[in-house]
């Protein structure tokens, strides 16, 4: 469809223009026809496979740039994680799938939003498994578009009508939820997270209590 619009365009823009002026339109509606192309066949997959698109989608088109249509005049920076300022940010990354969501999903960043009302220093841009668009402002995680079908027609929701907070995944889960994480990879990793926590600052503690008298 999105092939038959721009040559509809490409014959129309042949009657008005000649030359050098034809080859500059027609040089872009490709550009623009490359992108939507690629963001449907991104929608053609599902779960992994949809993820492994997008990140083929990103990895070909990073640092170009889309002019969205709602919220109007915001620009959609095409990117990964490593062009976002949380690149080194790792444990606030792994957040954004685990901790947030009710459930764990493999988030893929796709760029970020500029020139939107987000106040914060950027606006992350991501995607996961169910195809939905979420974006992070350093607070909290919206859900700016039920689809991945919005983004391919430039729209996203900002400021969004549903947004979750970190721990917010937790809120609902019982003494028996919370020993199936215990007994999962999750759990094991905080575990040992934790114990390696008590093994590094073990001295500082000790030597904390002898200076107070507790030893």
């Amino acid at each position: 469809m999105a092939a038959a619009v721009v040559r509809y365009l490409q014959e129309q823009v042949s009657r008005l223009f000649r030359g050098a002026e034809i080859n500059i339109i027609t040089r872009y509606l490709r550009r623009s026809d490359v992108y939507l192309l690629d963001l449907q066949q991104c929608d053609e997959r599902e779960g992994e496979p949809f993820l492994a698109q997008v990140s083929d989608f990103v990895s070909t088109h990073r640092h170009k740039s889309l002019t969205l249509k709602n919220p109007a005049g915001a620009t959609w920076r095409i990117g990964g994680l490593e062009d976002t300022i949380y690149r080194d940010e790792h444990e606030e990354v792994n957040a954004w799938g685990k901790f947030y969501l009710p459930e764990m999903v493999n988030m893929r960043v796709v760029g970020v939003v500029e020139g939107s009302s987000c106040p914060c220093e950027q606006l992350v841009l991501m995607t996961c498994e169910n195809k939905k668009l979420y974006a992070y402002d350093g607070e909290e995680l919206h859900l700016v578009a039920s689809s991945w079908k919005q983004l391919n027609n430039k729209e996203i929701e900002y400021p969004a009508s549903k947004s979750y907070y970190n721990g917010e995944a937790f809120q609902d889960m019982t003494e028996d939820d919370w020993a199936d994480v215990r007994k999962g990879a999750v759990g094991k990793r905080l575990e040992q997270e934790h114990r390696k926590l008590v093994q590094e600052n073990k001295s500082a503690f000790l030597e904390s209590l002898r200076s107070s008298g507790h030893t």
